[in-house]
C-alpha cells in the first residue's frame, strides 16, 4: 500500500529533536468548482491535531512501535468550500523528554507528513508549508510520572512566530490506522455545581510527586506550580455576583476576592478541555486555572489525583481555549485570579476514545446489574483508542496484562478486534535483538533509556502470548500469527535462559502476581510465573503446532504439580536446595487463583482446596478465611478470581463476588470501574475492570465469545435469581441473540445466531429444577 506519493517529512529547522514543542503549520489552497472526494493522509510524531477552516477534525495518529508511523486517512470533504480554504495543522513533540521516559508515545523526534487528494489534485508537505512556533508556552510540572509537561500558557495575540520549515529524511515505516477513528464529540458540561471564592493556602503542605527527584534541576527551574496550588485550594463563601443563563456564566467578584466555579459533565469523559471566556478587566497577573476530577473525596472536595493542572495567563478579552492535551474528568472547577469581570461559556470535552459501535448489549431483570454493564462498557470506551490503556490519564499506557480482559470485553461489548489486532503489532514489531532476552516492553507504545537492559515486568509477556492465541481464537487470523512467528518463538528461545537446574524458571526478575503482598513472594522460583509460563507454552504449542513447546510446558507442569500436590495450599515460592525443591511458606490468595487459573489442577483433583478457595477467599467469603493466606487486591488477583470462578462454573459465587467489589464503585459517581477497591485509589477508571461485561454477557446472559476457528458459540444460561436477560454479540458473519426468562417452572431460552456457526448448550446446575423450552436457530 502506498500511503504517500510527493509528500515530505517536515518540521521546524532545528527543533525535531526539541522537548515539548508545539508547532503548526498551514497551506492555503484555492477550490474554483465542487469537490467530489477530499481527503487528507496524515501522520505525525509526537501528535498533530487538524484543522480545516477553523473546524477542529482530528486528533491522532494512532500510536504504534519505534521506527513506524501509522497514517491516518480522512474524509475532509464536508469541511472544504468554494474559494481559498485553510489546513491548520498542529503537532506538538515531547521529543527525549524527562530522561527519556514515557508511557503514552515513542519520543522520537518530530515531524510531519501530510497529502491532501483533491479529486485529482494533490497538495503536500514540503518545505513550502507555512511554519509558526508557539512561544508563549510556560515549562510545567508532568501530568503524572510518566506522561509529558502539564499546560501553561500567555494568552494573548502572539503566541506564535513564523518559522523555517525544513525537509527531513524519513526514518520510519509506514502502517495504516486499520481501526475507527474517535468522534471528537463536544459534550457541554450538564449544570454549574458549585461557586465561590477561593485562595491557593501556602500552609497546606503539598509533598512533591514520588518522581520529582529524578529531575530535580528541571523541577528546581519551574516558575509555577498550578498541579500543587490545586492541592492547596481553600474554599469560602463569596461576596460577588453570579449569573447563570443561555449557556453562559457571568462573574462579577466580590472586592479582594478570587472567583471559582465547578461544572459537572454528569458522568466522566476523556478528551480535550475547551472554553471560552469574555473578560472585561483584569489585572496584569490575572490567570484562569483549570482543575478536573473524576469523582469527589469524602469531604465533598474535588478529588485531585494527577498533575494535570492547566494555568491560562489572561492577556486578551476574548479567549477561546482547546486543551492540547487528553485528560479524565467529570468536574471541572475554574478558578481565577485577578478579574474584575468574566464571562464563561462553552465549557466543553471534546471526546478522545473510541465510537461505541452498539455492536454487543447486554440486559436483565436486575437494574443494578444493568448499572453495573453500563458502567464497563463506558470504562471500556474510555480506555479504548488506538491501543488499549491501563488508565485514560494518568498513563494513557498500553500495559499487558491488563490488556487481555479489556480486549475480550471489546469484542464482547464493541463487536471489535481491530484495536486488539493493532495493539498486539505493536508489541511484536519490536526487534528481538533490541529487547533484553526477546521479551516485549511491558508498556507500549512506549520508550525507555534502554529496552536491551530490561524490558520490564517479565510475566506480562507470559500475558501478552496467551492474549494472541485468544485473539486468534477470536478472529481466526492465522496469517497474523504466521507473520509474527519469528518474533514469538525467539520470545520463547530467549524465556529459556532462566530454566534452572531444577527444571523451572528460577531467579527470574521483575516478577508481578497481584497488588498485594504476592509481589513479596516471588523468589527464587515463582510458582504463579511458572504455572503461567506452562499456560503460555501449551497455548503456543497449540497454537503453531511446535511439540517443543508442548513438551516444555508439560514438563515444568509435571514438576510443580508433584512438587506442591501434598500442600494444604499452594505456595507462591520454592527454592531449589540440595537437588530437591521445596516450598517456602508463603501464601496468598492471588497466587492460588493465578495457579489453578493457568490449569495446573483440574478442580476435582483438589476438592478441598477448591472449596477453599471458592467459598473461605475472596471478597466476600462464606467461611472465615485463614489468616495464614495473604489477600488479593483488585489488579490482578480477584479479576482472574472471577474467571476463575467461571471456568469452574462457580457462577452463583463469581456474581456475588462481581457485585461485592463493584457496587461500592456505583456509588462514587464517576461511572466508570476502578484500579483497586480503595476510595482513595488514584485511578478510578481502569481498562481490565470492563471485564465485568464480559461476565454479565458470558457468564450470566450465557452468550459466549463466538470461537472463529471452530465456527461455534457456547450458550449456558445462569439466571442466579434473575427473571429474564437478553443480549446479542458480533460474530464475523454477523450477530447471535440470546434471550431467556422464567415463567413458573418453565425456563424458555431463545437464540438466533448467523447460518454456518454451531451452538454448544452447556447448560447449569442452576437450571435442573426448571422444565426447559429451548428454540435455537442456527
Amino acid at each position: 500500500m502506498s500511503f504517500f506519493i510527493d509528500a515530505k517529512p517536515i518540521f521546524l529547522k532545528d527543533l525535531d529533536k526539541e522537548h515539548n514543542v508545539i508547532t503548526c503549520f498551514k497551506k492555503n489552497f484555492e477550490v474554483l468548482e465542487d469537490v467530489k472526494n477530499a481527503s487528507i493522509s496524515i501522520t505525525a510524531r509526537s501528535f498533530y491535531r487538524l484543522y480545516v477552516n477553523d473546524v477542529f477534525v482530528m486528533h491522532g495518529p494512532a500510536r504504534t512501535a519505534h521506527k513506524f508511523l501509522r497514517v491516518d486517512d480522512i474524509d475532509i470533504s464536508l469541511h472544504v468550500k468554494k474559494g481559498m480554504n485553510e489546513i491548520c495543522i498542529y503537532v506538538i513533540s515531547y521529543s527525549d523528554c524527562f530522561n527519556g521516559y514515557s508511557n503514552d508515545c515513542t519520543l522520537e523526534r518530530g515531524l510531519l507528513l501530510f497529502e491532501l487528494a483533491l479529486d485529482d489534485r494533490k497538495i503536500v508537505s514540503d518545505r513550502t508549508v507555512k511554519g509558526y512556533r508557539m512561544i508563549k508556552r510556560i515549562n510545567a510540572g508532568r501530568i503524572s510520572h510518566s506522561r509529558g509537561a502539564g499546560e501553561i500558557y500567555v494568552i494573548d495575540d502572539k503566541m506564535y512566530e513564523e518559522h523555517e520549515v525544513e525537509e527531513l529524511e524519513l526514518d520510519a515505516f509506514f502502517l495504516e490506522r486499520g481501526m475507527e477513528y474517535p468522534e471528537l464529540d463536544r459534550i457541554d458540561a450538564l449544570k454549574l455545581l458549585e461557586f465561590g471564592s477561593f485562595v491557593y493556602d501556602d500552609n497546606i503542605n503539598v509533598p512533591q510527586e514520588f518522581y520529582e527527584p529524578g529531575y530535580k534541576e528541571y523541577y528546581d527551574g519551574l516558575e509555577y506550580r498550578p498541579d500543587k496550588d490545586a492541592r492547596r485550594f481553600a474554599s469560602f463563601p463569596s461576596r460577588g455576583k453570579f449569573n447563570v443563563g443561555n449557556g453562559e456564566c457571568e462573574i462579577i467578584p466580590g472586592e479582594d476576592e478570587n472567583p471559582y466555579v465547578i461544572f459537572d459533565f454528569g458522568k466522566s469523559h476523556v478528551g480535550f478541555f475547551s472554553l471560552d471566556l469574555e473578560i472585561e478587566s483584569c489585572e496584569e497577573d490575572a490567570f484562569c486555572d483549570i482543575h478536573h476530577s473524576e469523582a469527589m473525596d469524602l469531604t465533598g472536595n474535588m478529588s485531585i489525583q494527577t498533575g494535570g493542572s492547566i494555568r491560562l495567563f489572561l492577556k486578551k478579552k476574548n479567549i477561546s481555549f482547546i486543551s492540547m492535551e487528553p485528560y479524565l474528568a467529570r468536574y471541572i472547577r475554574l478558578c481565577f485570579k485577578g478579574v474584575k469581570r468574566i464571562v464563561v461559556r462553552n465549557v466543553s470535552i471534546y471526546t478522545y476514545y473510541y465510537p461505541d459501535s452498539n455492536m454487543g448489549f447486554f440486559r436483565c431483570s436486575d437494574e443494578d446489574l444493568n448499572r453495573l454493564y453500563d458502567a464497563a462498557r463506558h470504562t471500556l470506551l474510555l480506555n479504548t483508542l488506538d491501543i488499549f490503556m491501563d488508565c485514560p490519564e494518568r498513563e494513557r499506557g498500553g500495559w499487558l496484562c491488563d490488556s487481555l480482559w479489556t480486549a475480550r470485553s471489546a469484542s464482547v461489548m464493541l463487536g471489535d478486534t481491530s484495536v486488539e489486532k493493532a495493539f498486539i503489532e505493536n508489541f511484536l514489531l519490536t526487534p528481538s535483538d533490541e529487547m533484553w532476552n526477546a521479551f516485549f516492553p511491558e508498556v507500549y507504545p512506549a520508550n525507555k533509556r534502554s529496552y536491551k537492559e530490561m524490558t520490564g515486568i517479565t510475566t506480562w509477556s507470559f500475558w501478552l502470548m496467551i492474549e494472541m492465541c485468544e485473539y486468534v481464537e477470536r478472529t481466526n487470523d492465522w496469517e497474523f500469527a504466521e507473520k509474527f512467528r519469528q518474533r514469538i518463538f525467539d520470545f520463547v528461545k530467549g524465556s529459556k535462559v532462566f530454566l534452572g537446574e531444577c527444571g523451572l524458571l528460577t531467579n527470574m526478575p521483575h516478577v508481578f502476581v497481584d497488588w498485594s503482598k504476592s509481589n513479596h513472594y516471588t523468589q527464587p522460583i515463582s510458582v504463579s510465573a511458572n504455572s503461567l509460563y506452562s499456560y503460555m507454552l501449551l497455548r503456543l504449542g497449540k497454537l503453531y503446532g511446535c511439540s517443543e513447546f508442548v513438551e516444555l510446558g508439560l514438563s515444568i507442569r509435571s514438576i510443580l504439580r508433584e512438587t506442591v500436590k501434598d500442600e494444604k495450599y499452594i505456595p507462591d515460592t520454592l527454592e531449589y536446595v540440595d537437588g530437591k525443591l521445596r516450598c517456602k511458606g508463603n501464601y496468598s490468595e492471588a497466587n492460588q487463583y493465578t495457579v489453578l487459573w493457568s490449569e495446573l489442577f483440574d478442580k476435582d483433583e483438589i476438592k478441598e482446596l477448591a472449596f477453599k478457595v471458592v467459598h473461605a477467599m475472596g471478597p466476600y467469603p462464606t467461611y472465615p478465611k485463614d489468616p495464614y493466606v495473604d489477600e488479593a487486591g483488585l489488579f490482578i488477583g480477584l479479576c482472574i478470581r472471577l474467571d476463575l470462578l467461571s471456568k469452574w462454573k462457580e457462577y452463583d459465587k463469581m456474581l456475588e463476588d462481581m457485585k461485592a467489589i463493584f457496587y461500592p464503585q456505583l456509588k462514587e459517581g464517576p461511572g466508570t470501574l476502578w484500579e483497586n477497591r480503595t476510595i482513595d485509589t488514584s485511578s478510578r477508571c481502569h481498562g481490565f475492570a470492563s471485564h465485568v461485561g464480559v461476565h454479565l454477557t458470558r457468564d450470566v446472559l450465557g452468550l459466549g465469545i463466538p470461537d472463529e476457528v471452530d465456527k461455534t458459540i457456547t450458550i449456558s444460561p445462569n439466571p442466579n435469581g434473575l427473571m429474564w436477560a437478553k443480549g446479542i454479540v458480533r460474530t464475523k458473519q454477523g450477530f447471535a441473540s440470546l434471550s431467556w426468562h422464567i415463567d413458573g417452572d418453565v425456563f424458555n431460552v431463545k437464540c438466533s445466531v448467523p447460518k454456518g456457526y454451531k451452538v454448544l448448550l452447556d447448560l447449569s446446575r442452576n437450571l435442573q429444577c426448571y422444565k426447559l423450552e429451548i428454540d435455537i436457530m442456527e
